[in-house]
């Protein structure tokens, strides 16, 4: 980039007024308008191949509004590029003009090669002089117009991956995608999971899953790369020769390393107490935290697959049956006066996924100390009618549930648990 444009090419843009490539606007305080232009213009829908103009300062007609361009509004503009709301960053320079007989702020924004660029999850492109939000098919050509041999190694695809048998779509759907998109864009989304997983940068051109993609969505990161995991040490002091008291390697897809590696922290973690008389002492919590009203909790209390406000002491065998055993049931979810489609997982279904089912050594030594301590392990009568049915849904034989381990049930005998 070599720097805004002249003064007599600035005056010949504006003298030619708005367009796809060039935007006036007086207001010098709407943020959110000059991250929508910047996006547009980064997007070049049109392909001109040229940079885009936002000029801050004039009115519609290109007339001066007599603005104050300061040190702080300039600020301000060059902030937007990295602020986290536009991304991938834009290309752009921000600069004070004096153009004829007013001052205006010029944003200069280069056409992106790793188009759509987004705002808060939404694209922004520009027809002529109309800004708009892109359509499905509208932001399926700037994903074609996208250079790929230019993109960094996380965007690169795996070679030998594929999306069917290497990608878990539960986590896609139920953990990324509310968190990428916004729930206005879920609801009104009408495209396949391949245009999706195009749109958020997760598939290659030739439909392999990119490396960002088996990090956070794959089912054996490892497999593709073996460093793929978290080591989790807790020792006996604050050098690492003393006492391991804990350790683990969390695998697994992003989301669950850092689920498991919060977990971990939290079974570690020691209350010091001073008193009047005395040395400070710790008291090491006895059991993992559980805290009602997290994630899942919610996800749980809000929808309205099961009766929230029913004690589960009134949950009719089929009501129990669907909160416990549920998979992958499709319902929907309002969030912020939207409603969007969810899939959703039963409470025993989730937790025979993360936990029973993982094999010995993937359980941190603190977990299974609590699982001693709370539970034994027999033959439930509840689940012998099950074993049979849920390997099946895993696989067969291939899957690793069996049913000593189906049937962990509370000491007390009070009904099983997963």
């Amino acid at each position: 980039m070599e720097g805004v444009l002249g003064d007599a090419e600035l005056i010949g843009r504006i003298e030619g007024g708005e367009s796809d490539r060039v935007e006036f606007t007086a207001s010098t305080t709407d943020l959110d308008k000059f991250r929508q232009a910047i996006c547009a213009f980064a997007n070049d829908l049109p392909g001109n191949g040229e940079p885009g103009l936002l000029f801050v300062g004039l009115k519609d007609d290109g007339s001066g509004a007599g603005s104050t361009i300061d040190d702080g509004l300039l600020k301000a503009l060059g902030g937007l590029r990295t602020d986290g709301k536009i991304l991938p960053f834009p290309v752009m320079e921000v600069a004070r003009k004096r153009l004829g007989d007013c001052d205006v702020a010029v944003i200069q924004v280069e056409p992106s090669d790793n188009p759509p660029m987004k705002v808060d999850g939404r694209c922004w492109i520009r027809t002529g002089p109309r800004r708009a939000q892109a359509t499905a098919e509208e932001e399926r050509r700037l994903t074609e117009k996208r250079r790929w041999g230019n993109i960094p190694y996380d965007m690169q695809g795996v070679p030998g991956a594929t999306v069917e048998a290497d990608l878990d779509m539960r986590v896609f759907e139920n953990d990324y995608l509310p968190c990428a998109v916004s729930p206005e864009v879920l609801a009104e989304n009408r495209r396949d999971r391949g245009e999706q997983l195009r749109a958020l940068r997760l598939m290659a051109p030739n439909g392999a899953p990119t490396v960002t993609a088996i990090l956070v969505l794959g089912r054996d990161p490892r497999y593709w790369f073996p460093g793929a995991y978290l080591q989790f040490v807790r020792y006996g002091g604050t050098a690492v020769t003393d006492e391991i008291l804990d350790h683990a390697e969390l695998s697994g897809p992003l989301p669950e390393q850092l689920r498991e590696a919060d977990r971990s922290a939290s079974r570690s973690m020691s209350t010091s107490c001073s008193t009047s008389i005395g040395t400070p002492r710790k008291a090491p919590s006895a059991i993992p935290p559980t805290t009602s009203g997290k994630w899942y909790w919610r996800e749980i209390a809000h929808t309205a697959f099961v009766p929230p406000g029913k004690p589960l002491c009134r949950f009719t065998a089929a009501e129990r049956e669907r909160l416990l055993w549920a998979d992958d049931v499709r319902n929907e979810k309002a969030h912020e006066g939207a409603t969007y489609e969810r899939a959703f997982e039963g409470i025993a279904r989730k937790l025979e996924r993360l936990h029973v089912d993982k094999d010995e050594d993937q359980i941190p030594r603190a977990s299974k100390e609590a699982y001693r301590r709370l539970s034994t392990e027999r033959a439930c009568p509840d689940l012998r009618r099950r074993p049979a049915q849920r390997r099946g849904a895993r696989g067969g034989a291939g899957g690793r549930l069996d049913h000593r381990r189906a049937g962990r049930v509370r000491a007390d005998g009070a009904g099983p648990r997963a």
